[in-house]
């Protein structure tokens, strides 16, 4: 074989192993010969592409047990299991989810692409609690088959993987997260399909478990990580750059279905099943679905080792509607990347809940926008669409809104924001540094625009 992702290829398998273990690989059993020395001989074959590295050779004292998954798309799907004697009942158990699955799995990304050959699971040793998404037959560590559905984001996981990066393949090792990214973000869309987008065991809380406090700072690449191609970084960081392009295509409207319609199209479509993929075809996917260029937004999450480090302010001040009726938000990236981001905004006034968007490209934007009530609050990205790292700022004492009339030989009005509360004064001085005039207002809250006459 040739080690490498790109070639793909039908496959036989021949297996000549002692006549009282069983020998278990990828597609179909084709026969089983006895070659009267105490061995047999054990033939499988696919006749679909398949890369080399997810060829797969289980032989074991093994229990077999099945099912027939109908399904919608596909029909009967045969779900075939090899395990441990002794794991039989925890393993029936555990893996008595793979149909919800498989039927799960068909609604987000299109018919299962092996239907006619199986799919199922092997339980092999040498990796205790490791899993691999061998095609149409998944290695599964022994020591994940506990019987209580601990590892079901395993079990969807490595299904997952059935249609990306199984039949849809990485051109080169340098797009794995294309694999590891869209099987992790699928854990995530299966817990959100069965608890909801909230609480720990929702959406929400599966995505934040994979941050778990790590920003990815000074990790590996997404892209091209060797040569650590299997870093964990690749698959929560690819899982989160995918969650952030869910939540940028549905600022607008709030409408995800285009995202949705996205990952199914990209796993199902004819000239992509059983072929070969690169990132470069995933972002012109994403683009035109997204009606946007995205290459500004993909390549600095996929191979840059930092995130955004925003400094915010926020301020509310008096518009044409009244009193505190404007809003204004300044963000400032300090990381030195130019990560291209839409930024959900969420404005709290008395009437009410509202969200706009702030586009940050890189360093400094600035939005300013007014309401027809008294604004309360204003938050940045509060539900975590975007992976950023708050940078905190120094607060400014005061900064000079505008001075009028000028020229003026009487009265002058001098406007003025202050960021925290502080006691403020105002000095004039002539052209040759001599003191003429001082004012003091005394204790001034923040966040307000006074004026000083």
């Amino acid at each position: 074989t040739k080690d490498r992702p790109g070639d793909k290829a039908t496959a036989e398998i021949v297996i000549t192993a002692p006549d009282h273990l069983t020998a278990v690989s990828n597609g179909v059993l084709d026969g089983t010969f006895d070659n009267g020395d105490g061995t047999l001989t054990t033939s499988w074959s696919t006749d679909h592409q398949i890369a080399t590295y997810l060829i797969a050779i289980y032989v074991s004292e093994y229990v077999n047990f099945n099912e027939v998954c109908v399904t919608d798309a596909s029909g009967p799907i045969d779900i075939m299991n090899w395990v441990y004697p002794h794991h039989e009942d925890a393993a029936r158990e555990d893996f008595s989810i793979t149909c919800d699955m498989m039927e799960f799995m068909e609604d987000l990304a299109g018919p299962y692409p092996f239907a006619d050959e199986k799919y199922g699971h092997a339980e092999f040793m040498n990796m205790n609690t490791g899993a691999m998404e061998h095609q149409t037959i998944t290695g599964y560590g022994h020591d994940l088959i506990i019987g209580n559905h601990a590892y079901d984001r395993i079990v969807l996981h490595e299904l997952a993987h059935m249609w990306y990066g199984d039949s849809l393949t990485p051109l080169s090792w340098k797009d794995i997260w294309l694999n590891e990214g869209f099987a992790t973000y699928c854990e995530s869309l299966w817990f959100e399909h069965i608890n909801g987008m909230e609480g720990h065991s929702g959406y929400w809380g599966r995505m934040g478990l994979l941050r778990s406090g790590v920003d990815w700072e000074g990790y590996t690449p997404v892209y091209d990580p060797f040569p650590n191609i299997l870093d964990r970084t690749v698959y929560d960081k690819g899982a989160w750059i995918l969650h952030m392009l869910r939540g940028r295509m549905s600022l607008v409207d709030g409408d995800d279905s285009d995202f949705f319609a996205l990952l199914h199209d990209w796993a199902d479509s004819d000239a992509r099943r059983e072929s070969t993929v690169t990132t470069e075809d995933f972002i012109a996917m994403a683009s035109d679905y997204a009606g946007e260029d995205l290459e500004g937004f993909f390549w600095p999450y996929l191979i840059e080792n930092s995130l955004p480090h925003l400094s915010i302010r926020t301020l509310a001040s008096d518009g044409p509607n009244g009193a505190g009726t404007r809003a204004e938000i300044l963000v400032t990236d300090t990381g030195g990347v130019a990560f291209d981001n839409l930024y959900p905004v969420r404005i709290v006034t008395e009437a009410g809940e509202e969200w706009r968007t702030i586009r940050v490209n890189g360093f400094t934007a600035t939005e300013t926008w007014e309401f027809l009530s008294p604004v309360v609050s204003v938050e940045l990205d509060p539900q975590g669409w975007v992976a950023w790292s708050a940078n905190p700022v120094p607060a400014t004492r005061l900064s000079i809104v505008s001075t009028g009339p000028n020229p003026s030989n009487g009265d002058v009005t001098v406007a003025f924001r202050l960021d925290d509360t502080a006691d403020v004064s105002l000095e004039v001085y002539d052209l040759r540094g001599r003191l003429v005039n001082r004012l003091d207002a005394g204790t001034v809250v923040g966040s307000l625009v006074d004026d000083l006459e």
